[in-house]
């Protein structure tokens, strides 16, 4: 299968370095990328089951796309998001990723103090 646009795909953070901004700091990378790349878009799909994630993706600026749903199993339908990466969001009228630019923005640091969190969690 070909992709017409890039697609985050299983990005996690463990439970116990939750709430530090990693998240957003990974989330920050991945669009990075996907604009370094030339994209006009990125992509992502979720369940109901990550509801934290999915606040997340919406105050980055992704947009619901049900277009892009699929049903994995009977009842389960994955969702489907999309984040413009053109300038200027459409919706808000303002630059899109406000969540991006307030985070800290040293990925490099954000590792540093996820690594020692990530070693002591049992469910890592």
């Amino acid at each position: 299968m070909t992709l017409a646009l890039p697609e985050v795909r299983l990005l996690a953070v463990a439970p116990s370095a939750r709430g530090q901004g990693i998240g957003v700091l990974l989330m920050g990378e991945c669009v990075r990328r996907a604009r370094e790349s030339g994209a006009k878009a990125l992509t992502l799909h979720t369940t109901d089951m990550m509801q934290a994630a999915m606040r997340l993706y919406e105050r980055l600026g992704f947009q619901r796309m049900r277009e892009l749903d699929f049903e994995a199993a009977p009842g389960v339908t994955v969702k489907g998001f999309r984040l413009s990466l053109s300038a200027v969001s459409p919706r808000s009228h303002r630059t899109p990723h406000v969540a991006l630019r307030r985070a800290p923005r040293d990925l490099a640091r954000a590792v540093e103090v996820a690594a020692p969190l990530v070693a002591q969690d049992p469910d890592g």
